[in-house]
């Protein structure tokens, strides 16, 4: 019989989330059982930073009732021949070359979204449906996020130049950056829309960008939390070379702009709504990125939860 498994590395979430969704798809292409993914992990680096997110990932999913666990997965883990996973995982498996129980594992990011694209409603129910009811409720909290705002922060280090950002991955992205990108995204819609912070950075590292207007910082201990609060986004300023911010604009399908020369397109992502995906200097934007933003402003009023001064005539 053919099953399959997800083999996690030592990563954060959205590294993880690669491994499971090639895995999940594969499962649900082929009607192949998956063993359950082992979450937990033990990381050291995210205390001694004093990161938000410890990022031990030990209470935050349950076992999916279709998965196999228990002494059947150990067993098979110990028995079953195991085979790499194909390149395209989204082609049903030829079973006639299965004769005993087969293995298919899946491991590490091989070519992100490459051949996830378009599978995003999918992924986003199967995670719902994994995900432990305290999470679920935690995001349920926050009803509609006008703008979302992910700062990676962490073990992402400074630039050295302005070019770096051109060259090298996993930089911060300059607060000074999200600053200027809300406030134009603010100035298109003309009125100062609900933002909606999600970061590993502590309230004394964000607070130039929390002293803004209707800007708020998202505190809990869950990861997922944070994921599915940034899916609710209806504009997402991301993290360039951030996963975790191209798993939320992957997931939510809505305009993502990120720093110059740090595009989230990077790790093949696609938008299939054909909402904006890019990067945007704040004192150049696109016509695209403007022309978006500003289709944006009926829907946001409506949404937003909170009544300024600026636009109390809606």
């Amino acid at each position: 019989m053919l099953y399959c498994q997800a083999k996690l590395s030592r990563a954060g979430l959205g590294n993880r989330l690669f491994p499971w969704a090639r895995c999940r798809i594969f499962s649900f292409v082929n009607k192949a059982p998956m063993l359950t993914v082992f979450w937990p992990q033990i990381k050291i680096g995210p205390l001694l930073r004093k990161e938000t997110d410890p990022r031990f990932y030990h209470n935050i999913f349950k076992k999916n009732p279709k998965d196999i666990g228990g002494l059947k997965k150990f067993w098979l883990s110990f028995y079953a021949k195991k085979i790499e996973e194909p390149k395209d995982f989204t082609v049903p498996y030829n079973l006639n070359e299965v004769k005993n129980d087969l293995i298919v594992v899946f491991k590490g990011e091989r070519d992100y979204f490459n051949r996830l694209n378009g599978w995003n409603e999918f992924l986003l129910k199967e995670l719902y449906s994994i995900t432990e009811p305290r999470w679920l409720n935690e995001a349920n909290k926050i009803k509609t996020v006008p703008i979302g705002i992910n700062v990676r922060l962490g073990d992402f280090r400074e630039a050295t130049s302005k070019e770096e950002f051109f060259t090298s991955g996993s930089l911060r992205t300059p607060l000074s950056w999200f600053i200027k990108i809300l406030n134009l995204i603010r100035e298109i819609l003309g009125f100062s829309a609900t933002a909606f912070v999600v970061s590993n950075g502590t309230k004394k590292q964000l607070y130039e960008l929390l002293r803004q207007k209707n800007t708020f910082l998202v505190e809990h201990k869950s990861a997922i939390t944070s994921l599915f609060i940034l899916t609710k986004s209806k504009i997402l300023i991301g993290s360039g070379g951030s996963t975790f911010s191209a798993w939320a604009s992957f997931l939510g399908q809505m305009p993502t702009v990120t720093h110059p020369g740090q595009s989230l397109e990077w790790f093949n992502l696609k938008n299939t709504k054909g909402s904006f995906l890019g990067t945007c200097d704040p004192d150049r934007p696109s016509s695209e990125f403007i022309y978006q933003i500003e289709k944006l402003k009926d829907t946001i009023r409506q949404l937003d939860p909170l009544i300024y001064e600026d636009n109390s005539n809606r």
